[in-house]
């Protein structure tokens, strides 16, 4: 080998030499690069990890939230309305939300129809939503598993009660005065007094009694009557000579349930010679207003009460014939047989009729009992008073096997299998 050529050769060898070892740190860059690439994808990836699990909870929470809601809130139905119910922002950046459905777009259709809650929470890049369906396990208020339930102190004068063998009830006691009592009598307080011809019950548990949300569901499905259906009397306003029922209604629209409403507006309102097949339910009547007279109620579904009151009303009712001939008004044309719904009808305004309260009667407020009539059911949230009335009760068990709408105790749970997960 000539010297030149020596020199060539140990050139190649120093330039092999420097591009491997260029390549070799090259290759070290490129793994480095990678590996950080790779820590901050794990990174990323366990940020995200974090988030996912954090929002997963939130929206979790967000269907407690929304059980808790259901559970403290009596008139969630009638205050609340479908669609968002909570949003938040969370600490640390973030948000939630509620949302509520129900099967029929319309929470207000039932006090028993499930609801659908739905939560949602996004936490930087990870949004979690969860769903469950709320269900109603409902049973009838033990108040509706008596002939009379009320509230407060009963006090009887002079009075007598009739039942078929059935019971009256009071959450705070019976004080009786030269009474005719030929009644089961029940109290969660003291029984005082004589001529409680029948077992008596003191120190009993109270009977649960509905509280004003009872109204909510006939108010919001209900047909308002205008006022133009009272007609002025002295200091009174009577609601007197109509028929009100699911075909009938004098003074405005009709509804398929009878069910109809009336503000009193502060006024005294007394109803006589009327016929209702249906529900009445009169809001904020005056001191003084009662049922006075001849009445005929029937309920034009099986089950719902024929009259409601939000406030004090007394019931003075007679066993006096409702007529149609002083009224000036058929009492039975077509549409509205009596009895309902399977009676007779006719084209004559002549006829007179038996009276009778055929249903379930509330009043929120207390009541005093006088005049002589016949009666199913009687739910009293205030006080009752007698001095000399009279009043036979016949009990109708459809209330305690199938309670009305605002006479069920409901309990919301989780149905089993709905809880439902979804993220992005």
């Amino acid at each position: 080998m000539t010297a030149s050529t020596h020199a060539r050769v140990i050139r190649h060898r120093r330039g092999s030499a420097y591009v491997t070892v260029l390549g070799i740190c090259i290759l070290v860059s490129i793994a480095g690069a990678g590996a950080m690439m790779v820590a901050r994808v794990q990174a990323r990836n366990a940020e995200l990890s974090t988030q996912a699990v954090q929002a997963r909870q939130v929206a979790a929470a967000m269907i407690e939230a929304g059980i808790a809601i259901i559970h403290r809130e009596n008139n969630w139905r009638t205050a609340r309305s479908e669609g968002q119910w909570v949003h938040t922002t969370l600490p640390g950046g973030g948000s939630a939300r509620l949302t509520a459905r129900s099967p029929s777009n319309d929470l207000n259709a039932s006090d028993i129809e499930p609801i659908i809650l739905e939560g949602e929470c996004a936490i930087g890049g990870a949004t979690q939503r969860a769903s469950a369906m709320v269900e109603m396990r409902s049973r009838s208020m033990t108040s509706l598993d008596v002939s009379m339930a009320a509230g407060g102190l009963v006090t009887l004068t002079a009075a007598t009660f009739i039942t078929r063998n059935e019971v009256i009830t009071s959450n705070t006691g019976f004080v009786s005065t030269l009474s005719d009592l030929d009644v089961i009598v029940e109290s969660a307080g003291t029984i005082i007094g004589t001529n409680y011809r029948r077992a008596t019950t003191s120190g009993a548990t109270p009977r649960e009694i509905p509280g004003s949300e009872a109204f909510d569901w006939y108010i919001r499905n209900g047909v308002p009557l205008s006022t133009s259906i009272l007609t002025p009397n002295l200091l009174s306003w009577r609601l007197s000579d109509v028929l009100l029922s699911p075909n009938n209604n004098p003074v405005g629209p009709t509804h398929p349930q009878g069910v109809y409403v009336l503000d009193c507006g502060g006024r005294t309102v007394v109803i006589s010679n009327v016929r209702v097949v249906g529900t009445l339910v009169l809001l904020n009547p005056g001191l003084g207003s009662a049922l006075e007279g001849a009445a005929l109620f029937e309920p034009a579904v099986a089950g719902y009460p024929v009259l409601m009151v939000r406030g004090g009303f007394d019931l003075r009712a007679t066993r006096s014939s409702i007529s149609e001939k002083n009224a000036g008004v058929n009492f039975n044309p077509t549409g509205s047989p009596l009895p309902y719904p399977s009676g007779s009808t006719n084209s004559k305004n002549d006829d007179s009729h038996s009276p009778g309260i055929h249903g379930l009667v509330f009043i929120s407020g207390s009541t005093d009992i006088g005049g002589d009539f016949r009666i199913s059911n009687l739910v009293i949230g205030g006080a009752v008073t007698s001095t000399g009335g009279k009043i036979e009760f016949s009990y109708n068990s459809t209330y305690a096997t199938s309670a009305p709408p605002g006479f069920r105790v409901v309990t919301p749970r989780l149905a089993p299998s709905s809880w439902r997960r979804e993220m992005n």
